[in-house]
């Protein structure tokens, strides 16, 4: 079971501009403008984003369906987007990371302090942490993969791709998600809250897409709140 607490994520002052989100239709304003750099500046002082991942592997003994049978008893039952991308995989990867429980502790701190537009920043600057931590995820267990002479697929998460969201009990449990503090709630949701899950096969040949090309098949895609603007003049 790997953990990686060494997750190396860093936010610039420009990606906080392009962020959809803190634009109004004029445009960046320029309160927030104003605010970006102090907002990062806490972040970095007061150490709040705190990545790290952890996953287990488990050989594939069936497929079919919406149902996948992997070694160790584990089941996956509504997962039929797994089967489907995934079903040719000689292993599944469960894999659980989150940007630590800091970040949203201080955001509701801030709110509760009178503090509501830094603490929508902060919120904002997490979202598109995790963002971060979601490309990173897939790249580190590639890298475990190769030392082991398998190759990747691309990866999906419980709640998108035909997966149903319940499927994220599993994830959980195998990964040992509380190894790095995350744990799930009554509706299948992730605790700390910027934490995710995702699904990797393992094996050769297997079909591979980017977080990018996943993004433009998924439906949120227009409302999605990671979304970046085109790049406008850096202003200091």
């Amino acid at each position: 079971m790997p953990v990686v607490s060494e997750v190396p994520i860093e936010i610039s002052l420009v990606e906080l501009r392009r962020l959809r989100t803190l634009h109004s239709k004029g445009g960046l304003h320029p309160r927030i403008r104003a605010l970006l750099p102090q907002v990062l500046a806490e972040v970095v002082d007061k150490e709040l984003l705190q990545p790290a991942i952890v996953w287990e592997s488990r050989k594939v003994l069936g497929a079919s369906g919406a149902h996948m049978r992997l070694d160790g008893g584990a089941e996956l039952t509504r997962a039929e987007g797994a089967v489907r991308l995934l079903g040719k995989a000689e292993e599944i990867v469960m894999a659980v990371g989150s940007i630590g429980p800091a970040l949203d502790r201080t955001t509701r701190e801030w709110f509760a302090s009178g503090r509501e537009v830094e603490a929508f920043v902060l919120g904002e600057l997490g979202n598109l942490a995790i963002g971060k931590l979601g490309d990173h995820i897939p790249k580190s267990i590639a890298e475990w993969a190769s030392e082991r002479g398998l190759d990747t697929s691309g990866a999906l998460s419980p709640g998108q791709n035909g997966v149903d969201l319940s499927e994220q009990s599993v994830v959980v449990e195998v990964a040992g998600a509380q190894r790095i503090g995350v744990e799930l709630t009554s509706a299948c949701m992730l605790a700390p809250v910027k934490s995710m899950s995702m699904l990797i096969g393992l094996g050769h040949g297997l079909t591979k897409w980017t977080h990018a090309q996943a993004c433009e098949l998924c439906s949120s895609r227009d409302t999605c709140r990671l979304r970046t603007i085109d790049p406008e003049p850096a202003v200091a």
